[in-house]
């Protein structure tokens, strides 16, 4: 499988993926290698590329609205690979950048980054499984289940 290591910029990509990128512009970019399904909360199609290790939710107008990378891509912001912190390193790191930062039992999720960070359970010990970007107001509907840190 191919493995990259993927910078993030917030609000903005993962690699060479882009938030408001268009369906059909992604999967060409991944020669139309994907599986696809509708998300599991909302109506919206979510395609994942390179054996389920980039999933990737659109949008009503079917531009990309969140990207989530998985083991074993590297996820670079700031020059760090995120996927090598555990929850307490992260949340140690985000509180230095981001006032408004969530969590819910599995999730933690900062607005002013638009970052997401993913695992089973969100213990300090724990890596995470997923690391995601979104697009601003993407994750807004969810927070009231999350408990802001």
């Amino acid at each position: 499988m191919f493995v990259a290591s993927m910078e993030i910029i917030p609000y903005k990509r993962i690699g060479n993926i882009h938030l408001q990128m268009s369906m059909d512009d992604l999967r060409k970019l991944f020669d139309g290698k994907f599986s696809t399904q509708k998300g599991k909360f909302t109506p919206v199609t979510v395609d994942y590329f390179l054996n389920s290790s980039i999933q990737v939710e659109y949008d009503e107008l079917n531009c990309v609205a969140f990207i989530g990378v998985t083991k074993p891509h590297a996820t670079i912001f700031n020059g760090t690979n995120l996927m090598d912190l555990t929850f307490k390193e992260i949340r140690t790191l985000l509180s230095e950048i981001d006032a408004n930062i969530y969590q819910d039992g599995c999730t933690i999720t900062c607005l002013d980054q638009g970052l997401s960070f993913y695992a089973s359970t969100v213990d300090d010990e724990n890596f995470p499984e997923e690391i995601g970007i979104f697009r601003h107001g993407h994750f807004d509907g969810y927070l009231n289940d999350y408990e802001k840190l």
